[in-house]
C-alpha cells in the first residue's frame, strides 16, 4: 500500500543527508592542501580542525608545533577556512613583508562587525588600503608631529601631576587606567581638535566610550561567534539583528561616528569663515579633510583622496588603536622601570640633562632621549602590544622548501618571535643595551616586530613614540617608579598575559608606587 506521507519523510531525510554532507565538505575541504604541497604541520581533526590541541593555549601549542615541525608548518584556519603558513623564519618573513610585499599586502579577518572600524586603514585591504595609506602616511612626518607636539605636552604634564595627586592620598597608581587617560586625551587633541579633559576628569565623557569600546561577555555574541567559526557571514548578519552581537557596543559606536561628523562639519564651517587661504591644518582631521572628495567617481590607488566613509573609519579606527596600543606600551613601561631601579635612574639622567630644567619639551630635544628610546624598545619587544599580524597570499610563492598558495595566509607571531633565542639572547632578561647602536647590527631588523614592519607596519608608530617620551620626560623629572609589598605585582613577582581581541593583557591590573623626587 503507498503511504505519500512516507514519501515526503523519505525526501525530507535524503535533502537532510545531502545538506550534512554538502556542510561537511565545506567545513573540509582545504584540509589536504598543505600535506599536498609537501609542507610539514599538525593533522587537523575534520570539522575540529586544531581546536582539541588549542585547548592547552595558542602559545603552548605553537611552542609544540615548532619544536615538531620547524619555524615554518602548516594549520588550517578554524575562522576563514583557509590554510595557514605559521612562520618564524626570518627569511621568509623578510619575502613576505618586503621583498614580496605586493604579494602579501591583504590582511584577512572575520568580519565581526559593523562597525566604522572596518572602513579604517588597519582593516583595508588592495587598492583602497593603497590610497588610504598614501594620504595618511604624511600626517605623521616630523613636521606635523612637531605640530601635535604642544597638546601632547600639556596632556603629559597633567598625567604627572595626577601620578602625584594620587600618590599624595596614599593610594597606588594603576597604571593602565591612568595611561589610558593619558592617551585618549592625546587622541582627542591631535585626531580632533578637542580637549576632552580625559586626564583632569574622571567623568570625561569621551574615555566613558573609549573605555567601553568592546563588549565581550553577552550570550548573543558568543553564540554568533561560535557558528561564525563556519559561517563567517553570519557574524555580520547577526549584527544587523541584535545590539547584542556586535563586538562594538553599538552605543560607542553611534557616539564616535556623530562626534567625527561633528568635527568634519565644524571645521569645514571654520574653513568657509576664514578662507582656504588663511586655514591651517592642525591635527589629524584637518589633514583628511584636505584629502576629501565629495563626487562618487571610481577612486584609484593613486589619488590622494578620502570618502566620507573612509574618514569617518579612519577617525574610528585611530581612536581605538592609538588609545590601547599606547595605553599598553606605556604600562610595560612604568613596569619595567620600576622592576629595574639602575636602568630606572640612566633614563632619568638622560632625561635631566635634555630637560635641563625645562617645564615644556621641545620637539628637537627628542632625539637626544637616545637610552630612553632603547628601553622603550626593549619594552616593546617584552610585552608587545598586538601578539600576531597575518598577511594573505595572492599568488603563489616558494621559498625553499615551502610553497605558500594563493589564498593562503601567513601568520606571524610577534609575541613568540620577540622571545626567541636565536634571535635575540636570553630572551626572558630585560636588557635595554640589544637596541644600542653597537648592537643593533647583531639582530636582523624584521625580528624586531613590535610595530609589524615594511610597508604595511603600524602607521602610527611615529606619534606613539612621540607620546611615550614627552611623558617620560614629564613623569621622571618630578618622581620614580617603584615595587613593594602593596604594589600588584609585588616586587620579586612577575606579570602574566592574556590575549583579548588582538592585544596581549596582564592578567591582573599592574599597580606600582612612586616616589617623588626632590626638586
Amino acid at each position: 500500500m503507498y503511504v505519500p506521507v512516507l514519501g515526503n519523510v523519505s525526501d525530507i531525510l535524503l535533502g537532510v543527508f545531502l545538506l550534512i554532507l554538502l556542510l561537511y565538505w565545506h567545513v573540509n575541504r582545504n584540509l589536504d592542501v598543505w600535506e599536498r604541497l609537501g609542507v610539514p604541520g599538525p593533522k587537523p581533526w575534520p570539522v575540529l580542525y586544531h581546536i582539541p590541541e588549542l585547548r592547552a593555549g595558542m602559545g603552548a601549542c605553537l611552542e609544540k608545533w615548532e619544536k615538531e615541525y620547524g619555524r615554518s608548518y602548516g594549520l588550517y584556519n578554524f575562522q576563514t577556512k583557509s590554510a595557514t603558513l605559521v612562520t618564524t623564519d626570518v627569511n621568509i618573513l623578510n619575502n613576505v613583508l618586503v621583498k614580496d610585499f605586493s604579494s602579501f599586502v591583504d590582511r584577512e579577518y572575520m568580519e565581526t562587525t559593523t562597525s566604522s572600524v572596518v572602513d579604517g586603514l588597519f582593516f583595508q585591504n588592495g587598492d583602497t588600503w593603497k590610497r588610504n595609506r598614501h594620504v595618511l602616511s604624511p600626517m605623521f612626518t616630523g613636521g606635523k608631529m612637531r605640530l601635535m607636539l604642544p597638546h601632547i605636552d600639556d596632556s603629559a604634564s597633567n598625567l604627572a601631576q595626577l601620578f602625584l595627586d594620587t600618590h599624595s592620598k596614599g593610594q597606588l597608581i594603576p597604571v593602565k587606567l591612568f595611561a589610558a587617560r593619558y592617551t585618549s586625551d592625546v587622541i582627542a587633541k591631535t585626531g580632533f581638535g578637542l580637549d576632552v579633559e580625559a586626564v583632569t576628569k574622571e567623568d570625561s565623557e569621551f574615555f566613558h566610550h573609549i573605555e567601553n569600546f568592546f563588549q565581550m561577555g553577552k550570550l548573543g555574541f558568543r553564540v554568533f561567534r561560535y557558528l561564525a567559526f563556519y559561517f563567517p557571514k553570519l557574524m555580520k548578519i547577526g549584527s544587523r539583528l541584535s545590539s547584542n552581537v556586535d563586538p562594538i557596543v553599538p552605543e560607542v559606536e553611534n557616539y564616535f561616528v556623530s562626534l567625527a561628523e561633528t568635527s568634519m562639519n565644524e571645521k569645514k564651517k571654520m574653513k568657509q569663515k576664514q578662507g582656504a587661504s588663511s586655514s591651517k591644518a592642525v591635527d589629524m582631521m584637518d589633514l583628511m579633510l584636505e584629502a576629501e572628495v565629495t563626487d562618487d567617481r571610481k577612486l584609484t590607488c593613486n589619488d590622494h583622496a578620502l570618502t566620507k566613509k573612509d574618514i569617518i573609519g579612519n577617525s574610528s579606527i585611530l581612536i581605538l588603536a592609538g588609545f590601547e596600543t599606547t595605553s599598553s606600551l606605556l604600562q610595560a613601561l612604568f613596569y619595567f622601570l620600576a622592576c629595574y631601579p639602575d636602568i630606572q635612574d640612566k633614563v632619568i639622567a638622560e632625561v635631566d640633562t635634555v630637560m635641563a630644567g625645562r617645564l615644556k619639551v621641545e620637539y628637537d630635544l627628542l632625539p637626544k632621549l637616545v637610552y630612553t628610546e632603547q628601553v622603550i624598545n626593549e619594552s616593546l619587544r617584552s610585552f608587545p602590544p598586538s601578539p600576531s599580524i597575518a598577511r594573505r597570499c595572492s599568488e603563489t610563492k616558494t621559498y625553499g622548501n615551502i610553497t605558500i598558495p594563493a589564498g593562503a595566509n601567513v601568520f606571524i607571531p610577534i609575541y613568540k618571535i620577540l622571545r626567541d633565542p636565536e634571535y635575540w639572547p636570553e630572551p626572558e632578561k630585560f636588557d635595554p643595551d640589544r637596541f644600542s647602536a653597537e648592537n643593533k647590527a647583531n639582530h636582523d631588523p624584521v625580528a624586531f616586530l613590535a610595530f609589524g614592519f615594511g610597508p604595511r607596519q603600524c602607521v602610527g608608530k611615529r606619534l606613539a613614540l612621540m607620546e611615550v617620551k614627552v611623558a617620560l620626560c614629564h613623569i621622571l623629572s618630578r618622581m620614580k617608579f617603584v615595587l613593594n609589598e602593596r604594589t600588584e605585582p609585588k616586587e620579586g613577582q612577575d606579570v602574566k598575559q592574556n590575549h583579548f581581541f588582538g592585544f596581549l593583557i596582564p592578567e591582573k591590573p599592574i599597580h606600582v608606587d612612586i616616589v617623588p623626587r626632590k626638586a
